[in-house]
């Protein structure tokens, strides 16, 4: 795809409404885990 105008609504930031965050354990820093535990949240 090479069309700019198709493109630009994909570059718009997320509403910031719609985000939900939560603190999550410190393995999801470390590549050797790979499980739910690593979005459980804390």
């Amino acid at each position: 795809m090479h069309d700019l105008e198709q493109l630009h609504p994909l570059y718009q930031p997320y509403p910031a409404s719609e985000i939900t965050v939560h603190k999550v354990p410190d393995l999801v820093n470390n590549p050797r885990f790979d499980s739910s535990a690593c979005i459980a949240q804390v």
